[in-house]
């Protein structure tokens, strides 16, 4: 029996909110920090519009390595 997995962008988009909430920062001041627009950040948190070039901007911002990001504790 195959168990499906949940999509990488959607990982990734949960973990960022996640370490947002944790560094108690709102979407606007992440957004601005890492020079894109608020609707944009909803979107990757929501896990609907990411790149491999965002995810390391965002996980450098968050001061992690993207893979981090991807992988659960």
């Amino acid at each position: 029996m195959t168990q499906e997995s949940t999509p990488l962008r959607i990982v990734f988009g949960a973990r960022v909110r996640e370490h947002r909430l944790a560094l108690e920062l709102t979407q606007e001041a992440l957004a601005e920090r890492l020079g894109v627009s608020v609707q944009y950040l909803g979107r990757v948190e929501r896990g609907e519009n990411l790149t491999f070039d965002s995810a390391d901007r965002f996980a450098a911002m968050l001061g992690l390595d993207a893979l981090d990001l991807l992988l659960r504790p």
